[in-house]
C-alpha cells in the first residue's frame, strides 16, 4: 500500500492510500533480476505493480481476518518501469534482516 504514482510514465502521485494484490515470486526472482536471497520480487501482472513514489512500502501477507496476525514480508525497492506483464518489482525481504 502507498501514494506512489498510478501510472507509468507521466504518472501522478496517488491522492489517496493505494493497495494491489501482489503474487509473491517463490524463486524465480533471480532468473528476471541479478538478485540474492535478500530480495524478493512481487507482481509481474499487467497494471497491478508498485510505481515511482512507493519505494519503503509493504508488502503484506494477510493471514486472517483482522490486521493483527497479518505480515510485512518486504519493503519496495526498485523495478522496471510500473505494471509490465512478466516483470515483477523487487522488495527487500524483512526476514533476512
Amino acid at each position: 500500500m502507498g501514494w506512489g504514482d498510478t501510472s507509468f510514465p507521466n504518472g501522478t502521485p496517488s491522492n489517496g492510500l493505494q493497495s494491489v494484490g501482489l503474487k509473491v515470486w517463490t524463486n524465480a526472482c533471480g532468473h528476471v533480476f541479478n538478485v540474492d536471497k535478500s530480495s524478493v520480487c512481487a507482481g509481474g501482472t499487467a497494471g497491478e505493480d508498485s510505481c515511482l513514489g512507493d519505494t519503503g512500502d509493504p508488502l503484506i501477507k494477510e493471514k486472517g481476518r483482522d490486521d493483527a496476525d497479518d505480515i510485512v514480508i518486504g519493503l519496495v525497492g526498485w523495478g522496471y518501469q510500473c505494471g509490465n506483464k512478466g516483470i515483477p518489482c523487487v522488495l527487500s525481504r524483512v526476514s533476512r534482516y
